[in-house]
């Protein structure tokens, strides 16, 4: 490969990487027409660094998102972030970030990659995810779905009420994407949404707020906010 050849297969190498947050994948450097022993120079002087088999970042170690990107775009176009690792991308309140990576295929993708979860499901309705810096993450709402037989009873109406507050989701949406989900509204998320009367979505402007409203429930209806 010449000089000019070689320089033009680097820069459409740095362009892939600028798109994809820093990663490229071993598929696009073989199209490049970087011959393997050139590969082999830029692995060794650290240009290339492995993040997982057929992924690299470019010129540095791997961060956690570069790792969910690399997993991701190996996963192909019909697979999305989710579950824990959609927690993180939203800053779901209250709960710890989770280093595993998770995703969800739906139709008859099957991916396997080593130390990636991946959940299966018939169908996920474009209501339920979303774009996110590159990739398609599942909406705080359904991630919560998803989430929910996970997080022991306070925990779970913890971060309910700080995502109600922190406008994550409304009760509506809660409701609506159980419901895609297991064809009915989960028993857990009927338990946690108990008492928090109609209209009340999220028109409390604190977690203590929002907890308070709901244990008060009984003797409403009633004004949450009033304009002196």
């Amino acid at each position: 490969m010449d000089a000019e050849r070689r320089r033009r297969a680097l820069a459409e190498l740095h362009g892939h990487a600028g798109r994809q947050h820093g990663v490229v994948l071993s598929r696009q450097i073989r199209r490049s027409g970087l011959s393997s022993e050139v590969i082999h120079r830029l692995v060794k002087d650290g240009w290339l660094i492995a993040v997982r088999t057929g992924a690299y970042t470019v010129g540095g170690p791997a961060t956690d998102w570069q790792r969910v990107v690399a997993a991701g775009l190996l996963a192909g176009p019909d697979v999305v972030v989710s579950h824990a690792t959609a927690a993180t991308v939203h800053r779901f309140p209250a709960l710890v970030p989770s280093p595993s990576i998770e995703l969800t295929a739906a139709g008859g993708r099957h991916p396997e990659l080593a130390g990636v979860t991946v959940h299966r499901v018939r169908d996920l309705p474009v209501d339920d995810f979303t774009g996110y810096r590159g990739l398609t993450v599942t909406r705080p709402a359904r991630t919560l779905v998803d989430l929910g037989g996970r997080l022991v009873p306070r925990l779970l109406a913890r971060v309910v009420d700080e995502g109600l507050v922190a406008g994550l989701w409304t009760e509506a949406e809660l409701r609506a994407s159980a419901s895609r989900a297991g064809g009915r509204t989960r028993p857990w998320l009927d338990r946690v949404l108990e008492g928090s009367g109609p209209g009340g979505e999220g028109r409390a402007e604190s977690a203590l707020e929002q907890r308070a409203q709901r244990a008060l429930s009984c003797l409403g209806p009633f004004e949450t906010q009033w304009q002196v």
